[in-house]
Parts: structure tokens; C-alpha cells; sequence
């Protein structure tokens, strides 16, 4: 009887163990949301064993990189910004102050006559005469 009233205890106090594991796993995984969400991480990214990693590095580069820590992880982090007012319009890129000249110029000069070309072969009409 001694025996079956310690199996029984070990299953509770077995049972009773796991429910706390389950419950501090849980309870982990919240402060670990809570701590993304306050340096503004993705939550989900979180809930991983390890923090996420921080992309501050190309694989392509091969040359050393001599900026800061915090420089390289800015160039990953900051969005991009938006090409110049130009080239979103479609026009094509003119010089500053292009209008201006274009404006001020004088009247183009009538078109020459052009000029006649030489002959390529002047001595082949020699020999069939």
C-alpha cells in the first residue's frame, strides 16, 4: 500500500512539474514579444531560442568595410530614398538652367548646300576610255 500511495504522489507532484514548465514557456515567450515590440522588432522573430540577427553586411562585398557598427546597420534598416522628381515624371534629364539657354538661343541659320562629293575612283573612267 506504501508503495502505491508513492507512485500515485511522484505521478501528481510529475504532473504538477510539467503544468509549471508549460506555464513559465509560455510566460517566456511573452516577455520576449513584449521586449521586440519595445525595440521594435517583429514579434514573431522572437519567439526563437536566439535573438534575430541584424543584417549589416552584404555577401557580395569582398572588400573590407571600415564604417561603424551602427553605420552598416543604418545602410540596412533606413529605407531607400525615392529617385529624383525627374525621372518618376518620365521627362528626360536636362542640365539646370537647359530651359534658359534653350530660350535665349538665336534662330538657327538656313540649311547650306551641300557640298559635293568626290569621286572615289577618279581613274577608273581614264582606263575605259
Amino acid at each position: 500500500m506504501k508503495l502505491e500511495t508513492e507512485k500515485y504522489d511522484m505521478e501528481q507532484k510529475e504532473q504538477r512539474q510539467a503544468y509549471d514548465l508549460k506555464e513559465l514557456a509560455e510566460r517566456e515567450k511573452q516577455v520576449k514579444k513584449q521586449r521586440a515590440l519595445k525595440k521594435g522588432l517583429d514579434p514573431t522573430e522572437a519567439e526563437g531560442k536566439h535573438p534575430p540577427k541584424i543584417h549589416v553586411a552584404s555577401k557580395f562585398e569582398r572588400q573590407v568595410d571600415r564604417r561603424s557598427y551602427g553605420e552598416r546597420k543604418d545602410l540596412f534598416t533606413k529605407p531607400l530614398p525615392p529617385p529624383p522628381e525627374v525621372n518618376r515624371v518620365g521627362k528626360i534629364w536636362q542640365p539646370p538652367g537647359y530651359e534658359e539657354l534653350e530660350s535665349a538661343a538665336p534662330a538657327a541659320a538656313p540649311a547650306a548646300a551641300p557640298a559635293p562629293v568626290p569621286d572615289p575612283y577618279p581613274y577608273e573612267e581614264v582606263a575605259a576610255e
